[in-house]
């Protein structure tokens, strides 16, 4: 039977014409008598999402970080042209997990182990204690020598001054691994190199950075250490008195970390 797209009657399949309306039945004969085609098996496709991980900014920036840590390293002055402000979140990052390397390499010599939410949290502190520096010079420069700079170009620049303590750290944490108390003269007078180039980091980049104040730049760099060093005194203090409740009868490294953290 075909039923007419018109007036809905039903009609024999020979019939070409509608006999209640008149509509033509021909197409509407063709298209009811013709076989539904089931898809074959064989055609049907599957699309897979595509999912692609695009690993060439990642391999961009490590890149361009080797060729900042070595021009950098080779002309520190170069860094207060950086534009990246990226090298120096990295750079911090790098400083702070070899420290915390060599931390744990002289630990566990010490036999007294060091965990990984301990590896965790020493990592963090120690970027702090990175970043606390470059914030000093950074507010220093941003408003007493009004210098329209970021916190990330300061850190990028400041950074670029300190390229040579990561090589000495890599130094450093090497002869950790061969014999961390046998070669700990060694150790300490490269660390305390890292020391003395720090403090050439900070008056440098202090004293040098382009000045748009009336302010002399000597006297912005005193004012800078001056507020260092409070900063210093207050952490200093926070360490000691944490430090004989440890010898108290406490816990030294727990109570640090409550009062960095808040808890642990």
């Amino acid at each position: 039977m075909i039923i007419c797209p018109n007036c809905q009657a039903e009609m024999n399949e020979e019939s070409k014409f509608c006999t209640e309306c008149g509509t033509s039945l021909v197409e509407q004969a063709t298209q009811q008598t013709q076989p539904t085609q089931q898809p074959n098996a064989s055609q049907i496709t599957i699309t897979a999402p595509n999912i692609d991980i695009d690993l060439t900014d990642v391999k961009n920036k490590m890149t361009n970080y080797w060729q900042y840590l070595l021009q950098t390293a080779v002309h520190p002055s170069s860094s207060f042209a950086n534009t990246h402000a990226i090298m120096g979140w990295i750079q911090v990052s790098v400083i702070a997990l070899l420290t915390t390397f060599i931390l744990a390499v002289f630990a566990n010599e010490s036999y007294l182990g060091l965990g990984f939410i301990d590896f965790v949290k020493i990592f963090f502190v120690q970027v702090a204690a990175s970043l606390c520096p470059i914030l000093v010079s950074f507010l220093v420069v941003r408003f007493m020598k009004k210098n329209p700079i970021s916190f990330s170009q300061a850190t990028a620049q400041f950074g670029g001054l300190l390229s040579l303590n990561v090589f000495i750290l890599a130094l450093v944490l090497i002869f950790s691994f061969l014999s961390p108390f046998g070669l700990a003269d060694l150790i300490l007078l490269l660390l305390g190199l890292t020391g003395i180039i720090n403090i050439a980091a900070f008056n440098i980049y202090l004293y040098s950075t382009d000045n748009n104040s009336k302010i002399d730049s000597f006297i912005a760099t005193i004012i800078g250490n001056v507020g260092y060093l409070i900063l210093a005194v207050l952490i200093i203090r926070i360490l000691l008195g944490l430090y004989l409740e440890g010898m108290s009868g406490g816990y030294l490294f727990e109570g640090i970390m409550y009062e960095l953290f808040g808890s642990y």
